[in-house]
C-alpha cells in the first residue's frame, strides 16, 4: 500500500507531466498550422481572388459565405476582410482594387478588382519603361494602366514592381 506522501508525489508528477504535454501539443499544433498555411497558400489566394471578384459583382457576405460552404457569418467576414486588404503580411494591401505580381521575365502583372469610377476588373502584363519613370502595357487590358495613372498610383506601381 502506498503512503500518503507517495500518492501526493505521483499526483504531482502526473500533473507536471500533463502540463508539459499540453505545452508540447500547443507548440506542435502551431508548427502544423504553419505547414498547412504554407502548403495551401496558393489555393487560399485563389479563394481570396474569387471573393474579390464576388465583391466587385456586388455579392453579399451571406452569398459569399454560402458559396464558400459556410453559413457562419464570421467566416464570410474574414474572407471579405482578406479580400479587401488582407490580414496577413503577404496579403496586406493599401490598394484593394488591384494587385501586382512580379514575373520572372522582368515584367509584372496587375489584376484589377473594380478599379476606378467605372469599377472595372481585368488583367494586364506590364514592363517598366527604359526611362524608369513609367510603365507600359505588354498585353491585356489597357484601361488598367490608364486608371492607375489617373488615380495617382503610378509611383506605387513602380515601387512595387521593382520589389
Amino acid at each position: 500500500m502506498a503512503t500518503k506522501k507517495e500518492i501526493e508525489d505521483i499526483v504531482l508528477a502526473i500533473k507536471t507531466a500533463r502540463a508539459h504535454e499540453k505545452i508540447a501539443i500547443a507548440e506542435a499544433t502551431k508548427r502544423a498550422r504553419l505547414v498547412i498555411e504554407e502548403e495551401t497558400a496558393t489555393e487560399h489566394e485563389a479563394i481570396v481572388e474569387e471573393v474579390r471578384r464576388a465583391l466587385v459583382l456586388g455579392m453579399s457576405a451571406r452569398q459569399i459565405g454560402l458559396a464558400y460552404g459556410s453559413s457562419d457569418p464570421h467566416t464570410a467576414r474574414r474572407l471579405i476582410t482578406e479580400a479587401l486588404g488582407g490580414t496577413t503580411p503577404d496579403t496586406i494591401s493599401s490598394h484593394p482594387e488591384w494587385k501586382l505580381t512580379t514575373n520572372e521575365d522582368d515584367t509584372f502583372s496587375i489584376t484589377a478588382y473594380g478599379l476606378g469610377d467605372g469599377k472595372l476588373s481585368g488583367h494586364g502584363v506590364f514592363k517598366i519603361d527604359e526611362d524608369g519613370e513609367n510603365f507600359s502595357l505588354v498585353e491585356g487590358d489597357m484601361f488598367i494602366q490608364v486608371q492607375l495613372y489617373r488615380l495617382g498610383y503610378k509611383d506605387v506601381v513602380l515601387e512595387e514592381a521593382r520589389g
